[in-house]
C-alpha cells in the first residue's frame, strides 16, 4: 500500500518540532501525468512559477519531473 502524504504533511503541520534541528532537507519527486495517466508533455506550468527560479519548486532533467524541496 502507497502511505498517504497528506496524511504525513497534516501530521507534521501540528508537530512542526519533530523536524526541528535534523539539519536535513526533504525532497519529494513526482512526474506530472495527464488524467489518462499518461505522462505529461506539456512544459512546466505557469501557476507554479518559474522551474529554475521558484524557492520550493523545480525540474531536475525533464519537464514532467516536479522536485519540492526545503532548506
Amino acid at each position: 500500500m502507497i502511505p498517504d502524504v497528506s496524511q504525513a504533511l497534516a501530521w507534521l503541520e501540528k508537530h512542526p518540532q519533530a523536524l526541528q534541528g535534523i539539519q536535513r532537507g526533504l525532497e519529494r519527486e513526482t512526474l506530472r501525468v495527464n488524467a489518462d495517466g499518461t505522462l505529461a508533455t506539456t512544459g512546466h506550468p505557469p501557476a507554479l512559477g518559474s522551474a529554475l527560479t521558484h524557492k520550493w519548486i523545480t525540474t531536475d532533467f525533464a519537464e514532467a519531473l516536479l522536485e519540492f524541496i526545503t532548506q
